[in-house]
């Protein structure tokens, strides 16, 4: 299943930077790829992003990745859990300096697997965020770095204690 959704998160990178080769005017979507550590993925994330609007650095937009870690023990009992992380967010600041606003949700699917189970447990949710943090952008291509406030929506109840910290590559 991880590598269905890497394949198809690969794709739709590869299909839309072709896309926009052939776009006439020349303008193109700002887009940025990043990892994530913390923040809206749980513990680590590799997401994608774009802006809504042609030849705009800010603005609204959305994001869209994937996320997971394995751990295991030596008596072969295993935990995966694969995250989902999709957001529209806000981005206010024309320069390098600005400010992320946002609201996502995030599907997480835990599977426990067991030598002494025939089968495995699997358990699926999701969980809501928010975001606000500072962004520093490149203004056409180069290095992007995010750090964001996150607090988590889960159950009915707010976890305010969650961050998280992104590098990646804004591009035109």
């Amino acid at each position: 299943m991880k590598k269905i959704l890497l394949l198809s998160l690969l794709l739709s990178i590869l299909i839309l930077q072709a896309q926009a080769q052939f776009e006439p005017d020349q303008i193109k979507y700002s887009k940025a790829i990043f990892i994530e550590f913390g923040g809206n993925g749980a513990l680590f994330s590799a997401n994608y992003e774009m802006r809504f609007k042609k030849g705009q650095q800010d603005g609204l937009g959305f994001r869209a990745g994937f996320g997971g870690i394995r751990l295991a023990d030596s008596q072969g009992k295993s935990l995966n859990i694969l995250t989902i992380p999709l957001a529209i967010n806000n981005i206010i600041g024309k320069r390098r300096s600005a400010l992320e606003t946002g609201v996502g949700i995030t599907p997480v699917i835990i599977s426990e697997e067991n030598p002494s189970y025939s089968q495995s447990i699997v358990q699926k949710g999701v969980a809501g965020f928010l975001n606000v943090g500072y962004r520093f952008q490149p203004i056409k291509n180069g290095f992007l770095f995010k750090i964001n406030w996150t607090p988590v929506i889960s159950g009915g109840t707010i976890e305010p204690r969650w961050f998280g910290i992104s590098f990646g590559y804004g591009f035109k």
